[in-house]
């Protein structure tokens, strides 16, 4: 490549063998014509990079760790092909890769902050992402009880000693309270459960379907959404 740059322009190189000095030897031809397009096919690789870089998005749905993962291989690829951006620049364009829903979060984020850096939005980010995790509830058909680990979800509470329960992976789980909890669900809607155990160890907020059914709901799934009612089904 040294020598490519120091007898021809980088313009003349690129316009391929006519450009290059008929003393040339055929070995050199070969080796300077191999050098020009390795040059060619770099930067037209370092140009996709670059675009893809600064068009990257995240759409609505995505898991947020791929997304994160996507965006530090992009930032990875570019390092090794020489092209690198401070730590701010990347931290920025992470935050405003996010889709609509994020909004808010990106708003509160850079609010009062002089600085941010790329490991403090993915640490709050993660940080979100379990938060949104902790409220979900997951369906279990092996479940004998409806169960949560968060005490301060109960809008009303009674101790009580309920022996234990054993998770799919034969953990013991401790249950310590019961009574009623109201949470908001898929769609906005809020809910009242009655007979929530607690148990402080659980790691997700368990929906006994076995209870539903011993309360004479009915479910189904539809498109992909799992149904509930009471009666006749709308």
């Amino acid at each position: 490549m040294t020598v490519l740059l120091s007898n021809l322009s980088l313009d003349e190189a690129l316009l391929g063998e006519a450009q290059i000095p008929k003393t040339y030897s055929e070995e050199e031809i070969l080796r300077l014509t191999l050098e020009s397009l390795y040059m060619i096919k770099n930067l037209s690789n370092k140009l996709y990079l670059k675009e893809k870089f600064f068009t990257f998005k995240m759409h609505e749905g995505k898991y947020l760790q791929e997304h994160i993962d996507e965006f530090n291989k992009l930032c990875l690829d570019l390092e090794n092909i020489q092209v690198e951006y401070d730590g701010e620049d990347k931290a920025l364009l992470l935050l405003h890769s996010l889709p609509k829903s994020y909004e808010t979060f990106v708003d509160i984020f850079k609010y009062g902050r002089e600085t941010i850096s790329l490991e403090d939005v993915v640490g709050s980010l993660n940080s979100k992402e379990l938060q949104q995790k902790n409220k979900q509830w997951i369906m279990d058909s092996g479940c004998s009880f409806n169960m949560i680990p968060n005490k301060d979800w109960f809008e009303s509470y009674t101790k009580i000693d309920d022996g234990q329960v054993l998770l799919g992976n034969n953990k013991p789980c401790t249950i310590v309270g019961i009574k009623t909890v109201r949470s908001k669900m898929h769609g906005g809607v809020e809910r009242t459960l009655t007979e929530v155990r607690h148990s402080p160890k659980l790691k997700r907020n368990l929906i006994s379907l076995g209870t539903l059914d011993h309360r004479n709901f009915s479910y189904k799934c539809v498109d992909g959404v799992l149904k509930f009612s009471k009666g006749l089904w709308l």
